[in-house]
């Protein structure tokens, strides 16, 4: 299996006229599912598919790291582990009727969700 550096140095070829050109006609590589593993952990935030708001936000407070948020309309956006933080303890304190319909505010859009951030640290003073 050839290393990072011999693979970046086989791509880039001084051809006669002075150009720098990429040249991979040799290059084979072995794939090494640790390193496929490492690259998925390492991009989770950022294709996260499949999953709601409320189990993203459990991770940020969990992992102490901020990431994107996807909602049912399909956008997203990045949350710090302050405002998941604030946001989990307001759910916990609810009861279960206005849990369920404090949840899907958060999950549905952009806009709802900062409603419920804006209530959330209302309700933390």
């Amino acid at each position: 299996m050839k290393s990072f550096k011999d693979f970046k140095s086989s791509l880039v070829v001084e051809s006669e006229d002075g150009n720098i050109r990429l040249d991979d006609d040799d290059i084979v590589f072995d794939i090494d599912n640790n390193d496929v593993e490492d690259v998925l952990d390492t991009e989770a935030d950022t294709f996260m598919i499949d999953e709601d708001a409320i189990t993203t936000i459990k991770s940020i407070v969990k992992d102490k790291q901020a990431k994107s948020i996807k909602f049912a309309d399909g956008k997203s956006m990045k949350v710090d582990m302050t405002t998941a933080n604030v946001l989990l303890k307001v759910i916990d304190a609810l009861n279960d009727a206005n849990k369920d319909k404090f949840i899907a505010l958060v999950n549905k859009s952009k806009d709802t969700f900062a409603k419920a951030v804006d209530f959330s640290w209302k309700a933390a003073k």
